[in-house]
């Protein structure tokens, strides 16, 4: 009997078993020429709404918020990271430890929200980048032991005052674009005339700095 259902089980498993690996069976990677990098919802909605991203991507280690990437046709892909830089971090290694993904000769384009001096710009104001600044690696004082000629009680990581450039212990403080590929950004954009109401242009000048 029980050389029987030994029998019937390895049958049973072999019956079964191309089954499993067609479940199982590699899919073809989608390889982005261009991967959109937001943080939060708003900032990704233009992105899907302009560019039609409606094909969803399941990719586990994502935010939870987030949990697919969305692409479109043109190969253009969207990755929303969720705030903070730990869900950056995971969000981006998830992503990039993604079988279901071919990154080899993908351009990343990390598109947030910013702020900008009112004289020097309005709403969807660009601005190229040429370094990538890692500002959480810094001290703080706290406000009742600030000296008084400081303008400010934040000072670069093993530095000692506002003004001293912080050595690069870490070796991820700061990075270089690639400065090639910014100027053939920046030459195709720049010229760009952005549209401003006329309520616009009437609040930014009330703005004292």
């Amino acid at each position: 009997m029980k050389h029987i259902t030994r029998n019937a089980l390895c049958a049973t498993l072999a019956l079964l078993s191309p089954g499993i690996w067609a479940a199982t069976a590699p899919v073809t990677p989608v390889t982005p020429k261009v991967m959109l990098i937001a943080m939060f919802a708003p900032e990704a909605q233009n992105w899907i709404d302009r560019l039609h991203l409606t094909k969803e991507v399941q990719v586990p280690g994502l935010a939870a918020d987030y949990p697919a990437i969305r692409c479109n046709e043109q190969d253009v892909c969207l990755l929303v990271t969720g705030m903070g830089q730990t869900n950056a971090a995971a969000s981006t290694l998830a992503l990039a430890l993604s079988p279901q993904f071919d990154l080899r000769k993908t351009y990343f384009i990390v598109a947030g929200i910013a702020g900008i001096n009112p004289h020097h710009g309005s709403l969807g104001t660009t601005a190229w980048a040429h370094y990538l600044v890692e500002f959480g690696t810094q001290w703080e004082i706290d406000s009742r032991d600030v000296p008084k000629d400081w303008p400010t009680g934040y000072l670069g990581i093993n530095t000692k005052g506002p003004n001293e450039k912080p050595p690069l212990d870490y070796k991820t403080e700061v990075f270089e674009l690639n400065p090639k590929l910014q100027a053939k950004a920046f030459a195709l954009s720049h010229k760009v005339v952005l549209s401003e109401s006329k309520e616009s242009a009437a609040w930014r000048v009330k703005y004292p700095y």
